[in-house]
């Protein structure tokens, strides 16, 4: 099958998920719960298939979810939680590209074409997305979208106003501004996010990140 086929069953996939959820919420039986189990069987069967082809397409897997809110999270929180985080990367692709620090945030529509995350399909379990991004398979290196989302996990897991300091100069100003404002929107709902960028069986980056740590 090809990337959008399985896609299209994932959707598919999760919609059944929810139908069958909320009817069990309603009248629980074995006969809903052993749709769901195999609902859920299934699921995992397919996110592993889509993780195998689009490897084979030179197609990263980045999965993005929100878990351990006060609330549910509100649509207002969820487009900025992501809007944010795609500009931060964005424009951490652009500083490791160039090689320099970045104090603007005006970037080129190469870097944010470049940059851009597909949405593939949701998945239910605290509020969970999946996008894919093309990226090259590098022999003995790795890519700048690979380095990009590295050196965002040094300045998103930093737990101090000094590591701050100390990673502008590296950086810039641009990125940094750019990740305050991810994780603002992230702590106004006190919530945390889990990231996973997956190239086939391999997971590069698996950070449980608080956005409260360095927060004011």
């Amino acid at each position: 099958m090809s990337i959008l086929q399985i896609q299209q069953r994932l959707l598919e996939n999760a919609e059944q998920i929810s139908l069958t959820e909320r009817a069990f919420g309603r009248q629980q039986s074995r006969s809903l719960q052993s749709s769901l189990k195999s609902l859920y069987k299934l699921r995992k069967y397919l996110e592993y298939e889509f993780e195998e082809v689009a490897y084979t397409a030179q197609v990263d897997v980045v999965s993005y979810r929100i878990f351990e809110g006060n609330e549910r999270p509100t649509m207002m929180l969820l487009g900025r939680a992501l809007d944010s985080f795609q500009t931060l990367y964005a424009i951490m692709y652009a500083t490791v590209s160039t090689g320099l620090p970045r104090d603007t945030a005006h970037l080129s529509s190469m870097a944010l074409q470049t940059s851009s995350m597909e949405f593939a399909y949701a998945y239910s379990g605290s509020v969970g997305f999946v996008f894919t991004v093309p990226n090259e398979r590098l022999l003995f290196s790795e890519s700048k979208l690979d380095e990009a989302m590295g050196r965002l996990a040094e300045i998103a897991t930093a737990s101090s106003t000094e590591e701050i300091k100390g990673l502008a100069p590296r950086f810039g100003l641009a990125p940094i501004r750019a990740a305050y404002k991810w994780l603002s929107a992230l702590s106004s709902s006190s919530v945390g996010v889990d990231i996973e960028w997956k190239k086939g069986q391999a997971v590069s980056l698996n950070p449980s990140w608080t956005p409260s740590r360095w927060m004011p």
